[in-house]
């Protein structure tokens, strides 16, 4: 276990973890744990919360942070006013012929959610395009901004379901 500071915010957080034979730092626990990806401060709170737990859980158990990330956007819906449906897979369908591009955002998301959700099987490199997708959709939605990449980076999970 050590500490590590931030030079940028000055804060500190301790890390569980260990280090490989050419030196680099692998952790296994962060507290408090950095957010992965921005977000931006006009996010309902109720989404920031999952998204929080899925930033902690990235350090210690992939499979719980892509489900937090699934549940982060159940909440997300919530707040947009979708209203429920028997699957999420529906809920965002409902969307789908208002903005293509969203419902393939909330389609790759929640399956790199449902592939967490069956406890293996999570790839660490697609939960990071994950929060990088889910960055960019939550900065279309609560701040200016948009990208060609995020609509190629959803495609490519749609493709692979996630895996």
């Amino acid at each position: 276990m050590g500490m590590l500071d931030c030079r940028h915010c000055e804060g500190s957080a301790a890390v569980v973890g260990y280090v490989r034979r050419d030196d680099f730092l692998v952790p296994k626990g962060i507290y408090p744990a950095p957010p992965i990806v921005s977000v931006p401060p006009a996010t309902p709170r109720p989404v920031v919360v999952e998204l929080d737990a899925a930033f902690a859980l990235f350090w210690v158990d992939l499979s719980s942070c892509a489900n937090k990330i699934r549940v982060s956007l159940e909440r997300l819906l919530d707040s947009l006013g979708l209203p429920q449906s028997p699957t999420l897979a529906k809920r965002i369908e409902s969307i789908q012929g208002a903005d293509k591009l969203q419902s393939e955002v909330f389609h790759a998301l929640r399956e790199v959610g449902n592939v967490g959700s069956h406890g293996s099987g999570v790839r660490r490199d697609v939960v990071l395009s994950a929060f990088e997708i889910y960055e960019h959709q939550l900065d279309i939605l609560f701040s200016p901004g948009n990208g060609l990449r995020i609509e190629s980076l959803a495609r490519r999970i749609r493709a692979t379901k996630g895996k």
